[in-house]
Order: C-alpha cells, then sequence, then structure tokens
C-alpha cells in the first residue's frame, strides 16, 4: 500500500483509506483476487478426468 500512495502522492500523514487509494489507481483488492483464483482452479478441478490420480488425492 505504500507504494500506491506514492503513486497518489499522499503519505501516512494524510490518514487516507486504503479504499480511496486503490479507486484511482485502479488496482484489484486482494480479496476480489484472491477470489477470482480461486474460481479459476475450481473450474480447473472440473475440466480433470474424474479418474485421475491427484484429483482423488485433492479431493480426500
Amino acid at each position: 500500500m505504500r507504494c500506491l500512495k506514492k503513486a497518489v502522492t499522499k503519505t501516512r500523514r494524510y490518514s487516507i483509506r486504503n479504499d480511496e487509494i486503490i479507486r484511482p489507481v485502479g488496482s484489484t483488492p486482494v480479496v476480489r483476487f484472491v477470489e477470482k483464483q480461486t474460481h479459476k482452479w475450481f473450474g480447473h478441478l472440473m475440466r480433470m478426468n474424474p479418474n485421475a490420480y491427484n484429483l482423488k488425492i485433492e479431493s480426500s
């Protein structure tokens, strides 16, 4: 977050919320990024062969 604050030219002295810094920079919040990656991983598991050995290990 410190790097983004420097990009927006604000310091800790301004005590700006993270949401107000992320919005102008156009960065994705961490929670949304993790949700997106989780959905991609679930789609990968759904496309796998159901008899695959590594799928049996992951689902147990």
